[in-house]
C-alpha cells in the first residue's frame, strides 16, 4: 500500500480513458528506483528515467520527484496532490509560474488534462553539459 497516494483508481481510469480517446498511449513510470541500485548504476538509471519522461507528450503524476523530473526534462505535467501535500506546496512555492507544470485536485484533474496536452514538450531545463558541470561542482566541493 502506498501511504502517500490519495488519487483513487477511478480517477486514474478516467484520465487513461481521456488520453486513449485522444489517441495517446498511457503507461506507468515509477520514480522509485529498484532497491539494489548500485552507486555505479544510479546515474544510468536516472538518465533512463529522464529519457523516458522527455520522450513523453505529457505526464500525470502524484509523485514529487515525478513533477520535479518533468520540470527538469521540460515535459508538460499534471501534478496531483498526495496525502502529505508536499506536491501542492512545492508547486505553489517553486513551480507556479512554470508554463508547462500544472497542479490539480482530483475534482479538476480531468478538466486540466487538455491544458497540459496543449503544451509542447520543450528543451530540457538542464542540459547534459549543465548536468556535468553541476555534478563536477558537487563532487569536487
Amino acid at each position: 500500500q502506498d501511504a502517500e497516494r490519495s488519487v483513487d483508481k477511478t480517477l486514474v481510469s478516467q484520465l487513461q480513458k481521456r488520453l486513449a480517446e485522444k489517441g495517446l498511449s498511457c503507461f506507468p513510470v515509477s520514480t522509485i528506483a529498484p532497491k539494489n541500485v548500485s552507486c555505479l548504476s544510479r546515474e544510468k538509471h536516472l538518465n533512463q528515467l529522464w529519457q523516458t519522461l522527455s520522450s513523453a507528450q505529457a505526464c500525470v503524476t502524484d509523485r514529487l520527484h515525478g513533477m520535479i523530473f518533468c520540470y527538469i526534462t521540460h515535459t508538460p505535467c499534471l501534478a496531483l496532490d498526495n496525502q502529505n501535500h508536499k506536491i501542492r506546496r512545492t508547486y505553489e512555492t517553486w513551480l507556479r509560474k512554470c508554463d508547462y507544470i500544472f497542479f490539480a485536485q482530483p475534482d479538476t484533474a480531468e478538466a486540466m488534462l487538455d491544458t497540459v496536452l496543449s503544451c509542447a514538450p520543450g528543451k530540457p531545463v538542464i542540459s547534459q553539459s549543465d548536468y556535468q558541470q553541476l555534478e563536477a561542482t558537487i563532487r569536487n566541493g
